[in-house]
C-alpha cells in the first residue's frame, strides 16, 4: 500500500513524457509541411524563369536564322561552337541547352514543329512552332503545378495532370500579360544575367551600323583607336572628365531611354522585334 503514490507519479510522469513527445511530433510534422510547401512555391517560380529564359533565347535564335526558324533541338543554341551559327548560335548555356534536362525539381522536355528547319538552310519552310513541357520530378515534393509553353509565348498552367495548349493561361513569357494564377515569390529571385552582345547579328539581319553605338569621340574623353569598346569610356564608376556610366549608356534604371533601349524601341515602331525587357537580353 504504501508503493501506491510512487506509481502514480510514474504514471503521471509516463503520461507527461508522451503528451511532450506527441507535440514534439506535431510541431515538426506542420514545421516539415510549411518548409515542403515554401520549396514547392520557389521551385515553380523558378521554372517559370527557366521557361521565359528559354522563350528569349528562342526569339533570339528565329531572330539570326529566320530561314531555319525554330532549331529541331536546343542543343543548336549551345556556346559550344567556336564561331555563332545555326547549329551553336551561342544563345543557351550547355545546362539549359538539352531538349530534356532536369532543372530545380523539374523535368523540362523541348519539341519543335514538324517539319523541323533544315541546317544549314535550304528551300524547306522553316520551323514556326515549337512546344516545352515542365512536370514536377516528385509531384507534390518537388512541385505541385505542371507546366507549358509554346511559340506563342504564353505560359499555361495545369494542377493535376500534364499541362497543355488548352490549360489555363498563367502569363506571357515576354511581354508580362496579366496573370490569371498568381505564382507565390520566393525570398530570393533569379538574378538578372549578363548580356552577350551578339555583332554579326545585329549587322547582318538588324542592319546597325557599327558607329551607332561606337559614336564618334566625345571631348571629355577622345577615342585612342577606332570603334574602341563601350566601357573604354563609359565605367560602371563615372570617372572626370566623363559624365554617362556605362549603365546610363546603354539604358537607365528603368530602362526607358539609353542607346540599347531607344533603338530597340525604333526598331519596334517599324514592326520588327526587339526585346525591351530585362530577360530578353540579359541571358548570359
Amino acid at each position: 500500500m504504501k508503493r501506491e503514490p510512487r506509481r502514480k507519479g510514474v504514471r503521471f510522469l509516463a503520461l507527461m513524457l508522451l503528451a511532450g513527445a506527441l507535440i514534439i511530433l506535431i510541431s515538426g510534422s506542420i514545421s516539415l509541411s510549411k518548409r515542403r510547401q515554401s520549396r514547392i512555391a520557389a521551385n515553380e517560380v523558378a521554372a517559370v524563369n527557366t521557361l521565359r529564359i528559354l522563350h528569349a533565347a528562342l526569339m533570339r535564335y528565329v531572330a539570326a536564322y529566320p530561314a531555319t526558324g525554330f532549331p529541331a533541338s536546343l542543343t543548336q543554341l549551345s556556346r559550344s561552337g567556336k564561331l555563332p551559327s545555326c547549329a551553336s548560335a551561342g544563345i543557351l548555356v550547355d545546362s539549359l541547352a538539352q531538349d530534356a534536362f532536369t532543372n530545380k525539381g523539374y523535368d523540362f522536355s523541348y519539341m519543335s514543329s514538324q517539319p523541323v528547319g533544315s541546317c544549314p538552310a535550304k528551300e524547306s519552310s522553316p520551323a514556326d512552332h515549337y512546344t516545352i513541357s515542365a512536370a514536377p520530378s516528385f509531384p507534390g515534393y518537388t512541385g505541385s503545378r505542371y507546366f507549358y509553353l509554346d511559340s506563342s509565348g504564353v505560359i499555361r498552367a495545369s494542377q493535376t495532370k500534364q499541362a497543355g495548349p488548352e490549360a489555363d493561361p498563367i502569363e506571357s513569357a515576354l511581354l508580362g500579360a496579366d496573370s490569371s494564377v498568381t505564382l507565390p515569390k520566393p525570398q530570393r529571385v533569379a538574378y538578372i544575367r549578363g548580356v552577350r552582345f551578339d555583332h554579326q547579328q545585329h549587322i547582318e539581319v538588324y542592319e546597325v551600323n557599327c558607329p551607332t553605338c561606337h559614336h564618334a569621340s566625345m571631348s571629355q574623353k577622345p577615342m585612342s583607336v577606332p570603334y574602341q569598346a563601350c566601357t573604354t569610356c563609359h565605367q560602371r564608376v563615372i570617372r572626370i572628365p566623363m559624365q554617362t556610366n556605362s549603365r546610363k549608356a546603354f539604358h537607365d534604371m528603368k530602362a526607358t531611354s539609353g542607346t540599347c533601349i531607344d533603338c530597340h524601341k525604333s526598331e519596334n515602331e517599324k514592326g520588327r522585334t526587339a526585346p525591351v525587357r530585362c530577360r530578353g537580353c540579359h541571358t548570359h
